[in-house]
């Protein structure tokens, strides 16, 4: 089976590894595959991607499928791909898809509907598109090496150390540890918080501008993007995961912090509650609150045990490649 893979490869500029950098070598180990573009500039590699979609021999098409501006990429190659009589398979990213199918866009919902299989990642997203009378989805979870993550038993805990993991974007709500902070100072505690992403848009100076306001500094430290080593070894100093989500799938990172045993506080927004499960292996709160993360952490804190941490590392092997490329392989058939 011959695949071309059309996706964001921009792990290589230093940015975030995407779902191509990451999924296209695991699924060479069982396909030939073709995976573009690597070009940083937007203009270059949408006529990568185009070219590609051209002229390469392949007989299926795997795309990644954003919410943003980028579904106009993914749509345009697959006209190529049905230009030249093969199949694609729409790879679907975004915590704002829901809200595109919901609309009704009529070119979108075309171009899922006339794909070969749509690839979601949880049940929630397809139970939606059923919803909508989208019906050729197939589920096939975001996947880790769990081998890479180690584990550390996060049961008993007497410090409030918190790690968090995300873009610096406004749908991820980074300025809610700001409160979150606060909150915690003014009931007693000595917050440590760490966190780390790349910058999306000016959310990561309108964090730092209000850690400054408040006088917070020595209670946050701020990175940019890290490795995955690189930041798991951050995560061994920090008992607390938080994710302060307003739009969201099944975040990797999450599912990456279940794996290292941590205690995960997470808000309840799109298919998190079908990640999480509530009070077992992690903990889920409504968003845009700062309250509900921190009665969370004080309930956590004045416990002497919260038998957590295994049930956690349980929910993330499901996510094991081993586990799920038997999903991949049928994708394809």
């Amino acid at each position: 089976m011959k695949i071309i893979y059309i996706g964001n490869k921009l792990e290589k500029h230093n940015l975030n590894p995407t779902t191509i950098d990451n999924l296209s070598p695991k699924l060479s180990q069982i396909f030939k595959v073709i995976s573009v573009s690597s070009y940083k500039n937007k203009v270059l590699r949408f006529f990568h991607m185009a070219l590609a979609s051209l002229f390469y021999n392949y007989e299926i098409m795997l795309i990644d499928t954003y919410s943003s501006n980028a579904k106009w990429f993914a749509i345009f190659c697959s006209k190529i791909a049905k230009f030249r009589m093969k199949q694609y398979i729409p790879y679907l990213h975004g915590g704002n898809i829901p809200t595109i199918v919901e609309n009704k866009h009529s070119g979108f919902i075309k171009y899922l509907k006339e794909s070969k299989n749509i690839v979601v990642q949880t049940d929630y997203l397809n139970s939606l598109m059923l919803q909508n009378g989208i019906m050729n989805t197939v589920k096939i979870p975001n996947f880790i090496d769990l081998e890479n993550y180690p584990f550390k038993n996060r049961d008993c805990v007497d410090e409030v150390s918190i790690l968090w993991v995300r873009a610096y974007q406004k749908i991820y709500n980074p300025k809610l540890m700001v409160e979150l902070c606060i909150l915690l100072l003014q009931q007693g505690y000595k917050p440590r918080i760490c966190m780390i992403g790349p910058e999306k848009d000016s959310s990561k100076s309108e964090l730092l501008k209000l850690i400054k306001e408040n006088k917070l500094e020595k209670y946050f430290i701020i990175k940019s993007r890290l490795s995955r080593n690189e930041w798991v070894n951050y995560s061994l100093d920090y008992n607390f995961f938080v994710n302060t989500s307003n739009v969201d799938n099944t975040p990797l990172s999450v599912i990456e912090a279940m794996a290292l045993g941590m205690i995960v506080i997470s808000t309840n927004v799109g298919g998190l509650p079908k990640l999480i499960d509530d009070n077992v292996n992690g903990f889920l709160v409504d968003p845009n609150n700062a309250n509900n993360f921190f009665a969370v952490i004080k309930t956590i804190i004045s416990k002497k045990e919260i038998n957590l941490s295994f049930k956690a590392r349980k929910k993330a092997k499901t996510f094991d490649w081993l586990e799920v490329k038997e999903d991949w392989k049928r994708c394809f058939v």
